[in-house]
């Protein structure tokens, strides 16, 4: 399998996590994207999943686009009626993304429409969580900096728990998956108050929280 965009990618680990499961990340990036409009501040964690919503902003204008990742940040930069700010940090050794102080520090003092961001693994009562802890300490600064978090979750990361946590599923306002997410997670989700989103490769399905 191979991505459909013709990105040449740096960091080798990024394309090989790019490419799993990449039809349903193609999805659930699409219905996000379709969340954002003209004009927009947004934040992008430097996830594989959030990368392939870079295809789907090319249409977009007046976006101010904030991001770690640097294979994220030269696919959205493409398009000169955006402006693609790149948060500093200390670069990952495979070269995928930035992490640290310097980061954390510009976050402080931003106010963004949405942050996006994804996980490795997620359940309702740990939250979003990551496996590199410096990785985990900057999304939980996006997160804080952001009026509406939108999660990016492919259905396999579900009831999956890693390292860290950092973010509580009630600071989330919409989980987006695909649409081989189980029935009882589902209904699981519909107790918090959370909005689902699940896709297709060609339909999706909002559930507003049944919990009052």
């Amino acid at each position: 399998a191979v991505l459909r965009q013709s990105h040449r990618f740096v960091s080798p680990s990024f394309a090989a996590r790019a490419r799993l499961n990449a039809d349903a990340k193609e999805w659930i990036a699409h219905r996000a994207a379709d969340m954002v409009k003209d004009g927009d501040s947004i934040l992008m964690d430097a996830s594989t999943t959030v990368y392939h919503m870079a295809t789907f902003l090319q249409d977009c204008r007046n976006l101010t686009i904030f991001t770690n990742g640097l294979e994220i940040a030269k696919a959205v930069a493409k398009n000169p009626a955006n402006s693609t700010i790149l948060l500093g940090g200390v670069v990952r050794q495979d070269g995928s993304s930035v992490t640290g102080h310097l980061g954390e520090r510009i976050l402080k003092d931003l106010h963004i429409n949405t942050a996006f961001v994804s996980c490795s693994g997620f359940s309702v009562e740990a939250g979003l969580t990551q496996f590199d802890l410096q990785e985990a300490q900057l999304k939980s600064h996006m997160i804080e900096c952001a009026k509406r978090v939108v999660a990016l979750i492919d259905s396999s990361k579900f009831g999956q728990t890693s390292l860290t946590p950092f973010a509580t599923i009630d600071q989330l306002s919409h989980i987006v998956t695909d649409s081989n997410i189980s029935p009882a997670c589902i209904d699981q989700l519909r107790q918090t108050n959370v909005s689902l989103i699940i896709c297709g490769e060609t339909t999706a399905s909002s559930f507003a929280p049944s919990r009052s």
